[in-house]
């Protein structure tokens, strides 16, 4: 205040930097665990100085924590406290289950649905790269999350901001015990896939199938080198990966 009357600024003017002083305590008080030590604070800030510009706390944040893998306990609990929030409980289910990155689940259209053949079409439009375009099967049980009274799978008349992707996490970080992020699901999917599949295809290629399913980007030798050009064996083996083998069987969360 001492500053701002100092430099005989207009009262307007005052209350517009008290407004942006208060936006940014109140961004770091829903952001930041509590309680926020002096030295952690002062940590976060540095680092938002040398991006130049506020961004969310979890982008500052790398290595394991970012990109954790839940394991059956906490993936369960999570599930059964979001029960209640419908759109939360449903990003939880479909992101483990499908590995979806963010945009996909956001933007995915009940179009983009054919319940007759079981399968979900990735269009260019909302995956990050052209690797990202690809067809998903899906098991029977997984079908009632994935109807929509509304144009959207998530939403239904209106896809949620990218935001809400971000603040839906904070009521659950005390079930997981850190703090949980969208991408943790595809990690989870890729940890727990690789475990399901290697018995029953093989290592190698068990690796390749799920980078297929994860929209990664794959050389043009893998086909050779994994499958040896043998195009319809792979592709009925990204729908029993999908449908027999998930590890979603393995953990009681779909049966049959």
């Amino acid at each position: 205040m001492d500053e701002l009357t100092e430099n005989k600024m207009k009262a307007s003017a005052v209350n517009q930097e008290l407004t942006i002083v208060k936006g940014l305590y109140k961004w770091l008080l829903s952001e930041l665990p509590i309680p926020v030590e002096a030295a952690e604070l002062r940590e976060v800030l540095l680092k938002q100085k040398r991006f130049n510009k506020i961004v969310a706390v979890e982008r500052l944040e790398v290595g394991e924590t970012s990109e954790r893998a839940w394991d059956e306990g906490q993936f369960k609990a999570l599930l059964h406290a979001s029960e209640k929030e419908t759109d939360v409980h449903r990003i939880m289910f479909l992101g483990c289950y499908f590995n979806f990155r963010r945009d996909e689940l956001r933007l995915l259209l009940t179009g983009d649905v054919n319940f007759k053949n079981r399968t979900i079409s990735i269009r260019r439009e909302i995956t990050k790269t052209s690797a990202g375009v690809r067809t998903l099967h899906f098991h029977p049980a997984v079908a009632e999350y994935l109807r929509s009274d509304g144009g959207y799978v998530i939403g239904g008349k209106e896809p949620h901001s990218r935001s809400f992707f971000y603040s839906m996490w904070r009521p659950y970080d005390r079930i997981a015990g850190f703090h949980l992020r969208t991408k943790q699901m595809r990690s989870t999917f890729d940890t727990w896939m690789a475990d399901a599949l290697d018995p029953v295809m093989g290592a190698r290629n068990a690796n390749y199938v799920i980078k297929r399913l994860m929209g990664h980007k794959v050389k043009g030798t893998d086909m050779t080198q994994h499958y040896r050009g043998e195009t319809k064996k792979l592709e009925e083996d990204l729908r029993k990966a999908m449908t027999e083998f998930h590890y979603f069987k393995r953990w009681g969360i779909i049966s049959g």
